[in-house]
């Protein structure tokens, strides 16, 4: 079976190496960007089954660049889990059931089963 692939989009290099970190020991393959146009050129190369992004980026934010996702690739866009500053409030158009968002600084148990969850591995 192989191992579930994970893109992190966040400019925050220190949050991404920590979330890749975490991920890799948990056997999962993570890739990281820096960028929304970043991630656009990975997923355009390789599929991911899980995306976590910063809900701000450089270049575009974070729900913008996961609605982008979807209209170029409607059967295979990614699960996303939006990464929201702890000090920010969740913004209104990330509320909802099928949202997750997970506070930054990053908690590695919350990480590991928001994403468990995500891929509905348990």
């Amino acid at each position: 079976m192989p191992r579930p692939r994970v893109l992190v989009v966040t400019d925050d290099a220190q949050t991404a190496e920590r979330i890749r970190t975490i991920l890799a020991s948990e056997h999962y393959d993570v890739d990281t960007a820096s960028r929304a146009a970043e991630a656009f050129d990975r997923f355009s190369r390789q599929h991911y089954d899980l995306m976590l992004t910063s809900i701000r980026l450089p270049d575009v934010d974070g729900p913008r660049l996961y609605w982008s996702l979807r209209e170029r690739w409607p059967s295979g866009y990614p699960r996303v889990i939006f990464l929201v500053p702890a000090s920010t409030p969740t913004p209104g158009d990330l509320t909802g059931s099928e949202v997750a968002v997970l506070p930054v600084p990053v908690a590695p148990d919350v990480l590991r089963e928001m994403v468990r969850h995500a891929l509905g591995v348990f």
